[in-house]
């Protein structure tokens, strides 16, 4: 299922030592399952906008550790945009969260 590597988000999956993070790209539903996530909070609702099932988006959050935290950025990121939090303040917050 997935790649050897690491998931870049943007770039996709990082498998050599090159740095230059020219991976094979992430899989085509990875965007609109965060999407789904930031937006509605939902597990469900994000497997469904992004056309897969829950053990797909689960199998790669076990096999991707990068791949979980995003996941569970987004999932706080929803949290504070639907606690009132302005979206660029609520980004802001979640990136500056993950550097300590």
């Amino acid at each position: 299922m997935a790649a050897e590597g690491w998931w870049v988000p943007g770039r996709g999956w990082d498998d050599d030592d090159d740095d230059e993070g020219e991976g094979a790209p992430a899989p085509a539903w990875v965007p609109a399952f965060f999407t789904g996530l930031i937006v509605t909070g939902s597990l469900r609702q994000a497997v469904a906008e992004a056309g897969i099932d829950f053990d797909t988006a689960w199998a790669l959050r076990e096999a991707e550790p990068e791949f979980a935290m995003y996941w569970d950025r987004a999932l706080r990121l929803h949290a504070a945009i639907k606690a009132g939090v302005p979206y660029f303040d609520a980004v802001a917050a979640v990136e500056a969260e993950s550097l300590h």
